[in-house]
C-alpha cells in the first residue's frame, strides 16, 4: 500500500475521521481513479454515519475495479442499513462469485437473510462462515440467535458457549445464554450467567426477576428474597413475583412481610 494512502487508514483505525475525510477528499485531486481510496472514503463515511455518502464512494471504487470482492461485501452491508435488501443481496453474491471462500461475506448473507425474517436461509450461510472460520464469534453468535428463533434451544446454548470462549466480555451472549438455560429450566447452569447479567443490567426487571427465580429453585432462600424486592422495585405489579416473596417471608415465619405481598 501507498504510503500517503496508508497515513489515511492509520486515521481510520485510530478514529480519527474528520482528519482522514478531510485527507482522502484531498488526495482524490491526485488519485482520482484509485479504487482502494474510494472504497476507504467510503468506510470512513459509514463509520460518520453518512450512508448515502458511503455507497456513491463504495459505487465509485466498483466502477474503477468491479473484482474487488471486499468493495461488494461493504457497498451490501451499507445497502442493508438503508433497507434496500435486493442491492444489499446482489453485492453479496457477486462478493461470494469473486471470493468463494470468504467467510465474512457468508455471515453478511446470513445476516441480511436474518433481517428479514429468513431463519430458514440464514442458518446454512451462518455454517458456511463457521466452517470457513470457526474463529468467527460473529458467525457463532448469529447462528446461535437463529437457533433461539427456530425453538432450537439447546443448539443455541452450544454457539453462545462458544462465542464466549471466543469472545468472554460479549455481553449480549452471555444475557442470551441466560435466558436460553431459563428456558429449558436449567437454573443450575444459568445461575452464573444470570448472576452476571444482572450485575451488568441493573435495570433489566427480567433477567433480575428470573435470578430470584434461579435462587429458589435452588434452595437459596435468602438470595432469593433479595433478588425478589430488587426486581419488584423495577416492576412493582408482577403478581407472580410478589407471590413467591410472600411464601419466602412465610417460610421464614416473617408473616408482617408476608402480608405485605
Amino acid at each position: 500500500m501507498e504510503l500517503w494512502l496508508q497515513d489515511i487508514v492509520n486515521l481510520y483505525e485510530s478514529n480519527q475521521l474528520d482528519e482522514a475525510l478531510a485527507q482522502c477528499i484531498n488526495a482524490n485531486k491526485a488519485y482520482a481513479n484509485n479504487p482502494d481510496l474510494h472504497h476507504l472514503q467510503g468506510l470512513i463515511y459509514a463509520k460518520l454515519g453518512n450512508l448515502s455518502a458511503a455507497i456513491k464512494s463504495f459505487e465509485q471504487a466498483i466502477s474503477i475495479n468491479p473484482n474487488e470482492a471486499i468493495f461488494h461485501n461493504n457497498i451490501s452491508n451499507a445497502y442493508k442499513y438503508t433497507g434496500q435488501f435486493e442491492k444489499a443481496l446482489q453485492h453479496l453474491h457477486e462478493a461470494l462469485r469473486l471470493a468463494p471462500n470468504n467467510a465474512e461475506a457468508y455471515n453478511n448473507l446470513g445476516s441480511l437473510y436474518y433481517s428479514q425474517g429468513q431463519i430458514k436461509l440464514a442458518i446454512p450461510q451462518f455454517e458456511k462462515a463457521i466452517r470457513l472460520n470457526p474463529n468467527s464469534w460473529e458467525a457463532h453468535y448469529n447462528l446461535a440467535n437463529c437457533f433461539i428463533k427456530s425453538d432450537m434451544v439447546t443448539q443455541a446454548i452450544t454457539q453462545y458457549l462458544t462465542v464466549l470462549k471466543l469472545k468472554p466480555q460479549h455481553g449480549n451472549a452471555n444475557v442470551n445464554l441466560a435466558m436460553a438455560y431459563v428456558s429449558i429450566k436449567s437454573y443450575t447452569d444459568a445461575l452464573p450467567y444470570l448472576e452476571i447479567a444482572a450485575q451488568s443490567n441493573p435495570a433489566h426487571a427480567e433477567l433480575q426477576g428470573h435470578l430470584a427465580e434461579a435462587y429458589l429453585d435452588l434452595g437459596k432462600s435468602q438470595d432469593a428474597i433479595r433478588q425478589y424486592e430488587l426486581a419488584l422495585t423495577l416492576e412493582p405489579t408482577r403478581a407472580e413475583w410478589h407471590h413467591n416473596l410472600a411464601v419466602l417471608y412465610l417460610r421464614e415465619k416473617n408473616y408482617e412481610q408476608a402480608q405485605q405481598h
